[in-house]
């Protein structure tokens, strides 16, 4: 909406702010004469061009170190996954609204450089059209680097030139000189430059310069693996096995090391860490939950199971604040959170991990442990438990496989346990050897005192560590109780709906 709002007054400004005289000074413009800074008179084009050269640099030094920054990997996450960002504990009003306040500092600032450098502005001297020109080349480049802004803003301002009137340079020879297209030819060469440029984009939605560091990471990934075999040659008589995705190592169970507190007593009432009371809740118009009652308690797995489409996922998303309850109540240790938004909920201890794996893909390993443990000795644990994270730490988590994005998910939370952990279909797409580590997890985090809602479209697995279940259709829980009232019988009637609330 920024962004659109933003275009919207640009294109306004063209139309008709700008037209009015008493703004743009008449058909001659606003006159600008270049300043004289540190001694340095601008006015001089050799220092003029240095000292943009110098701006350039810092601002994307500052933008470079901003994205290695606390504020940076938030914005990233925020543009990554909305979704996992609230339930990390981000605002994300806030934190778009920072960016935006920020972006359009930049670009002020690029503005008053536009105009020192002309020496004149009028309303024409950069209008919409041209951003809009600036920013495909921008998104061409990659948008999620600053070098893809500078290149782009340096083919905007010399293409039309350079096509309309080609290139003489006094230091070479006359053969290397060319006279360009003209104007009428140029245009239809630009046209045909972009399509080309958009079939690319579709391709490589990241733009050029990624595919660059895709090429460059992989040749350093090869050469590293050479170094490797060379330094460590394979024992007589070993094969080495094909490079597919690796296993995923769990560390050993630590229920030995749980302090007997972290369990409830088996002779004490169960206190419910979440209650739910009659739930309404769906989109727009649209109601998905109907009246849904259910107690969360602390050192317990609750299982949420159901058949697709039956609102398991609008569930998950309801109670960690994503989607707003119509009516109903969400109480957590006693105080009604049903009108805290999402990242409230996350910083209170009701944590979503999403159906869809809550990792930021274009963060790396490391800035997603960042994300939940800014001390590095809490990394360092997580480092430990999981060594496949420790060594994919510099890597993106989006090119990790399913079980390894699940297991940097989970990581933090082992470090730094939730008081309510809702995971929506934590199986889904996963080989059966890395579901039952994830289930392991959970058990520890069980024995931990965490209150655990387990969703699931199929029961097998799940079955075997729950302590309570729930089947839930067509937005309605149709049964709910213990896991030893539940038999083969009881889920074929559920899942053929023949049981009902």
């Amino acid at each position: 909406p920024l962004a659109l709002a933003t275009l919207a007054l640009g294109f306004l400004g063209d139309v008709l702010l700008f037209k009015w005289n008493w703004l743009r000074q008449g058909q001659s413009g606003w006159k600008i004469a270049r300043p004289e800074l540190f001694g340095i008179n601008l006015v001089d084009r050799t220092s003029m061009i240095v000292f943009l050269g110098v701006v350039i640099a810092a601002i994307t030094w500052l933008i470079h170190n901003l994205q290695r920054s606390a504020s940076g990997r938030a914005i990233i996450a925020v543009r990554n996954s909305e979704p996992a960002a609230a339930t990390s504990g981000l605002s994300i009003p806030q934190t778009k609204l920072g960016i935006f306040a920020l972006s359009a500092a930049v670009a002020g600032f690029g503005g008053v450089l536009v105009a020192t450098n002309n020496g004149r502005i009028t309303d024409g001297t950069f209008v919409t059209q041209t951003g809009l020109a600036w920013l495909a080349a921008v998104v061409l480049f990659g948008i999620r680097k600053p070098q893809g802004a500078i290149l782009a803003g340096l083919s905007t301002a010399c293409s039309t030139t350079i096509w309309n009137r080609g290139f003489h340079f006094a230091f070479t020879p006359s053969f290397l000189h060319w006279n360009g297209l003209g104007s009428g030819t140029a245009t239809y060469v630009g046209n045909a430059l972009f399509g080309l440029g958009a079939v690319q984009l579709a391709r490589e939605p990241d733009g050029i310069l990624a595919i660059t560091a895709m090429q460059n990471r992989a040749r350093r990934d090869k050469r590293r693996a050479r170094q490797a075999d060379a330094a460590a040659p394979l024992p007589e008589g070993v094969v080495a096995s094909a490079p597919d995705s690796p296993a995923v190592t769990l560390p050993a169970s630590t229920a030995s090391t749980v302090p007997a507190a972290a369990r409830t007593d088996a002779d004490a009432p169960a206190l419910a860490a979440l209650q739910l009371t009659g739930i309404h809740s769906g989109y727009g118009l649209v109601e998905v939950l109907h009246g849904i009652t259910l107690p969360v308690v602390s050192g317990q797995i609750t299982a949420i199971l159901g058949p697709n489409g039956a609102g398991k996922s609008t569930l998950c998303q309801t109670i960690a604040g994503l989607v707003p309850a119509s009516a109903g109540t969400i109480v957590h240790r006693g105080v009604d959170v049903s009108g805290q938004r999402a990242h409230q909920r996350a910083r209170m201890g009701i944590v979503l991990a999403p159906e869809a794996r809550g990792v930021f893909p274009a963060l790396t390993v490391r800035e997603n442990l960042q994300m939940w443990l800014p001390d590095a000795a809490d990394r360092d644990d997580a480092y430990g438990r999981f060594p496949i994270l420790g060594e994919r730490r510099n890597l993106p988590a989006g090119s990790l496989s399913g079980g390894e994005q699940q297991m940097l998910t989970l990581a933090p939370l082992l470090v730094k346990p939730p008081d309510v952990l809702i995971a929506d279909e934590p199986s889904l797409g996963l080989a059966p050897l890395i579901v039952e580590q994830i289930l392991q997890i959970f058990v520890e985090l069980r024995a931990r005192g965490v209150a655990l809602v387990l969703v699931e479209e199929k029961a097998k697995g799940v079955l075997e560590i729950a302590d309570t279940v729930s089947f839930l259709s067509l937005g309605r829980i149709t049964w709910s109780g213990p896991k030893s009232a539940v038999d083969d019988g009881l889920l074929a009637q559920v899942y053929l709906g023949q049981v009902e609330a």
